[in-house]
């Protein structure tokens, strides 16, 4: 099998990444391009600007103005003005569920989420040791936001062992033996002696979030070692994010005051093909939306698979009929491509090929991601005063054709131009 190095497979990544609609340039009439310094203020004219009201989305004509990294209330003296040429602003984008971003060779990875307008992203696995040179440049306003969970925490499930012991044959994780991966990659918990002594690991490292797994479990034991964790998470100021598998997983991971669900529960056939184990109850969403739980919508995962297309259909049907009844009864959904090589925009893709939602509702979707799963505590995802001043200027309406998203004629984040 030939190996390639972590580089090699950050440059695939890159090259699965490149932006396929719409191309970028300087807002029509701005003239020169403008590039705010920190301390800058501007006042950005002749533009639409993208506004929530319940559940309604539209665009105001009018203008804002920015003071360094926030948009202000109002204009402020000797301020640069720069004229965007009537497009359509939105806040940036986030990707809720990816593993391609982390350490140095990531780094050209992450430009391209940014020229896609992604400017907040997640990853759920990663190690402290190949983000460590990273972490300062993760945090400049210039570069794509991080949010990382450095390793997940297992119940003695066989997943992510795997998969990552899989990975590393590939030379993925060339630095980190196979059998070490534990306490690196991921952290098992399954006994009480292993829960104390890997939790002082786990906060050593500083995640950003935690990442469970929780995959068909069974026995009272399992249950009350999550409970245990999600209880300490909560204590140490942390999120929870639970990979699951059945509905059963998702109703224990909702009990016990989770944050956030990784997948639905029909993301794989078998379950797909058995409603016991995959239908979620009305119940059980209603109880979702009164605990704001977040649910990340991860479709273009079951498009990857080796299936027939008519067990595609299965899929597709159940993952369809559980999102629309989640977004129905305002259960927070977030966008989340779940891979390597992929991107939130193929996810958005394959959510409105799926015809699970029409383009005005992914792109609310889209823009809500960042501040519901990624950085809920910042002032992110409005153009508002007090908020955080990241916006990307369109060249048409994303609420009419989405394909709009990857149509970006300016990019600013936290006052600094990033795309022109």
């Amino acid at each position: 099998m030939t190996k390639v190095s972590r580089q090699a497979f950050g440059y695939l990544i890159t090259a699965a990444l490149i932006t396929i609609a719409g191309c970028s340039k300087t807002p029509s009439d701005a003239g020169e391009t403008a590039t705010p310094t920190d301390s800058e203020a501007v006042t950005y004219t002749n533009a639409y600007w993208y506004s929530t009201r319940g559940q309604q989305t539209g665009f105001t004509l009018g203008e804002r103005y920015v003071s360094g990294n926030r948009f202000v209330a109002t204009p402020i003296p000797g301020a640069k003005e720069i004229d965007l040429g009537g497009a359509f602003v939105v806040p940036p984008f986030g990707e809720a569920h990816n593993y391609s971003v982390d350490g140095p060779v990531t780094a050209h990875t992450a430009q391209h989420y940014i020229e896609q307008g992604v400017f907040y992203y997640k990853n759920p696995i990663s190690t402290r040791a190949v983000a460590e040179p990273m972490l300062e440049h993760w945090r400049q306003a210039n570069t794509l936001d991080l949010s990382l969970s450095f390793g997940g925490i297992v119940l003695d499930e066989d997943y992510p062992r795997d998969l990552y012991r899989s990975l590393t044959a590939y030379g993925l994780y060339a630095d980190i033996d196979s059998e070490q991966l534990d306490g690196q990659l991921f952290f098992d918990v399954a006994t009480e002696g292993n829960f104390d002594a890997e939790w002082a690991t786990i906060l050593a490292g500083k995640p950003d979030f935690l990442q469970l797994y929780l995959l068909d479990h069974t026995g009272i034991e399992t249950e009350d070692r999550f409970r245990q964790v999600v209880t300490r998470a909560q204590q140490a100021g942390l999120r929870t994010s639970v990979r699951i598998k059945t509905v059963e997983d998702l109703a224990l991971a909702l009990d016990a005051g989770a944050d956030e669900a990784t997948a639905l529960p029909a993301y794989d056939l078998e379950i797909a093909r058995n409603p016991t184990i995959a239908a979620i109850s009305d119940e059980l969403i209603r109880e979702m939306a009164k605990q704001r739980f977040v649910v990340v919508a991860a479709d273009s995962f079951s498009e990857r698979r080796d299936y027939s297309p008519s067990d595609l259909d299965i899929l597709i049907a159940r993952q369809t009929s559980d999102l629309q009844r989640l977004h129905r009864a305002e259960v927070p959904l977030a966008i989340g491509s779940s891979s390597y090589f992929r991107s939130p925009w193929d996810e958005v893709q394959a959510l409105k090929r799926q015809g699970v939602f029409d383009d005005a509702t992914l792109t609310r979707l889209w823009i809500e991601t960042p501040a519901l799963s990624i950085f809920p505590e910042r002032n992110i995802g409005r153009l508002e005063p007090d908020y955080e001043a990241s916006f990307l200027a369109l060249r048409c309406n994303p609420l009419v054709s989405i394909n709009c998203t990857q149509s970006i004629l300016l990019g600013v984040k936290e006052g600094l131009t990033v795309i022109d």
